[in-house]
C-alpha cells in the first residue's frame, strides 16, 4: 500500500498482514521517500505535493504525481518487499515502449 503526503512531499510504503489487516510502515529507505530533508525519509525528487500514487498493471514501478512539480516520479517496484527505487525516467519509457511492440 501506498500514501502520499502533500505537506512533506513524501510517498510512503506499508505492508498489509494479509490475516488481520495490520498496515506496518516498510522498514529503511523505501519506508519513506521526501522530495525535503525529514527524519527517516530517503531522498528523492520530482515528488513536490505528491496527491496521486498507482501501480502499474505489470507490478513492475509506482507512478506518484505531484501537483504542485508539475511531475510524475517513477519508482521500481519489488513486488515480494513492495520495495520502492526511484528510477531512471529513461529506462522506465524505453522498457515501456518495448513491452508494447
Amino acid at each position: 500500500l501506498y500514501a502520499t503526503s502533500v505537506i512533506s512531499d513524501a510517498v510512503t510504503t506499508f505492508r498489509r498482514n494479509r490475516s488481520t489487516g495490520e498496515l506496518t510502515q516498510a522498514r529503511g529507505g523505501s519506508g519513506c521517500i521526501s522530495n525535503r530533508a525529514v527524519p527517516g525519509c530517503a531522498a528523492g525528487r520530482a515528488l513536490d505535493g505528491p496527491d496521486v500514487v498507482t501501480v502499474s498493471p505489470d507490478g513492475r514501478n509506482v507512478y506518484v504525481g505531484a501537483f504542485f512539480g508539475n511531475a510524475v516520479a517513477v519508482f521500481g517496484r519489488d513486488a515480494d518487499t513492495v520495495t520502492l527505487t526511484l528510477a531512471d525516467v529513461g529506462t522506465v519509457v524505453a522498457a515501456a515502449l518495448e513491452r508494447r511492440r
